[in-house]
């Protein structure tokens, strides 16, 4: 064998592995991070990287591995998004805004497994915005300091499929909607969502919130003020499965405009209010309780100061 045979067939050895070691840097290129980055002056043709980040959500979403999270480097308006996994959005640190006109600010289809939290983020709404946060599949929605405002609905859980789903809400404020939160499991049959709430504050919205057939909330530790219709309706008539409410150490003031609504009212049959440690006053109604539902208390509440009070239906004795 002569040395250029050799030298042929060592070159020829190289290339194999070489070719290979060229797919895999392609690869690992194209893979999507665990976390990314956004900024005001990124660019979403940028890998997202800390170093060079992306301008929007939708931009770095697509680059976020399931699980990931998209970070916020500066101030800004990082746009609308469709959340289609397991995902969380943080602002920390900064002014991290999304800014609807005529669309959704923020829509999760996210998978039946995905859990997704939006923390430390301003999601405002202009020029007839439906929804500020649209929840309509996954397992569970975490809101960590987010402010919501200016949408027919701030938050909505209308669901896409047979399922149980889980909302919270902590240190969130909620305000300046047509509705702050509307909770309509029974659009789609066999669903039902577990919502609480924690140091959240629903404020100047035409209703603070709305609970239909089928869906829980706690809540503690809240404020519901200043909403012009009702500040908390819970609505389920016969045959629908219950709704229901639990308040605890939550302020209800300063809402609605007639005799027909108040500051917490239920209606249906099958619609539940559970209340303890709260003060309900200054409301044109206190507590309203429509026929055949139901207003329990524990006897702990301070309901005074309303143009009507209203009372509860049952006085429940604890242990």
């Amino acid at each position: 064998m002569t040395g250029r045979t050799t030298m042929t067939l060592f070159h020829r050895s190289l290339r194999a592995p070489l070719a290979l070691a060229l797919l895999l840097a392609s690869g690992s290129a194209c893979a999507q991070a665990t976390r990314t980055w956004v900024s005001g002056v990124g660019d979403d043709a940028n890998p997202c990287s800390r170093t060079a980040p992306c301008k929007t959500f939708a931009g770095a979403i697509s680059k976020t591995a399931a699980g990931g999270e998209i970070s916020v480097l500066d101030p800004g308006a990082y746009g609308t998004v469709t959340i289609t996994k397991a995902i969380t959005i943080d602002g920390r640190g900064q002014f991290a805004g999304v800014l609807a006109s005529g669309t959704n600010g923020i829509n999760v289809q996210a998978g039946a497994s995905d859990i997704v939290i939006l923390r430390n983020l301003s999601i405002g709404g202009i020029t007839a915005a439906p929804t500020g946060v649209s929840f309509r599949s996954g397992a569970a929605l975490h809101l960590d300091q987010v402010r919501i405002m200016g949408f027919t609905n701030c938050l909505a859980y209308n669901p896409v499929g047979a399922t149980t789903n889980r909302i919270t809400a902590v240190n969130t404020t909620i305000e300046k909607c047509s509705t702050g939160v509307r909770l309509r499991p029974a659009d789609f049959a066999g669903s039902r969502v577990v919502a609480s709430f924690d140091v959240v504050r629903l404020a100047n919205n035409s209703t603070g919130m709305r609970v239909e057939a089928n869906a829980k909330v706690g809540m503690r530790d809240s404020m519901v003020v200043g909403n012009t219709t009702v500040g908390i309706v819970v609505l389920a008539p016969d045959p629908n499965p219950t709704a229901s409410v639990a308040l605890y150490r939550t302020l209800l003031s300063n809402n609605a405009g007639d005799a027909l609504n108040s500051g917490l009212k239920t209606s249906g049959l099958n619609a539940r209010g559970i209340i303890g440690h709260n003060t309900v006053t200054n409301n044109f109604v206190g507590l309203l309780a429509g026929t055949s539902s139901q207003i329990r208390s524990f006897g702990d509440n301070n309901v005074n100061g309303n143009a009507t009070d209203g009372a509860p239906t049952v006085v429940l004795t604890t242990d």
